[in-house]
């Protein structure tokens, strides 16, 4: 329901400045169900019941989607962005909802962490074998950092890594 009216909103004499907030919108949108169904599933995590759905992935699209949906915030906190990507599209087999989840969650700790400055993004991949690639991404930024200590609780689930994060950054440490 909320796809139709942003699309009859683009569909509308909508000036170029306002119509990058509604595609910005419209990206949220259908992530705010990837969001919903991954807090659903989550307890199909514990009995290792999460079933992957892979296809072929576009990882710079995918970079590039995601970029989008942060720039309102990226702008508006006046932060520098720089995107290194390869100049064609780099494809391989992957669950499309898993890896976006994991580039937002990237991107969002960037832009929540960092009050000015900068953030970069590099997307890199290398033949690693025969028939394999190495398809690395790596998020860099001017925000507060985490300590040695912070680091090694990183991968704890439902944990921040201070209690200052809770009370004045937010989120859930999923």
């Amino acid at each position: 329901m909320m796809r139709d009216e942003i699309n009859k909103i683009k569909q509308s004499k909508v000036v170029d400045d306002l119509r990058n907030y509604i595609d910005s919108v419209q990206i949220c949108a259908k992530y705010q169900k990837v969001i919903t169904d991954d807090v659903l599933t989550l307890s199909k995590l514990e009995f290792d019941q999460v079933k992957l759905m892979p296809r072929v992935v576009d990882l710079v699209e995918l970079v590039d989607m995601v970029v989008k949906m942060f720039m309102a915030q990226i702008t508006k906190k006046q932060l520098q962005i720089k995107v290194n990507t390869p100049k064609q599209g780099v494809y391989f087999m992957a669950d499309h909802n898993r890896i976006s989840q994991v580039m937002i969650n990237l991107l969002s700790n960037a832009v929540k962490f960092t009050n000015h400055g900068h953030i970069e993004l590099h997307l890199n991949w290398n033949q690693s074998s025969s028939d394999k690639y190495l398809v690395e991404c790596m998020v860099s930024d001017t925000g507060t950092g985490m300590s040695q200590q912070e680091q090694g609780q990183l991968f704890n689930r439902f944990e921040q890594v201070a209690q200052r994060a809770n009370s004045e950054y937010g989120g859930s440490g999923l």
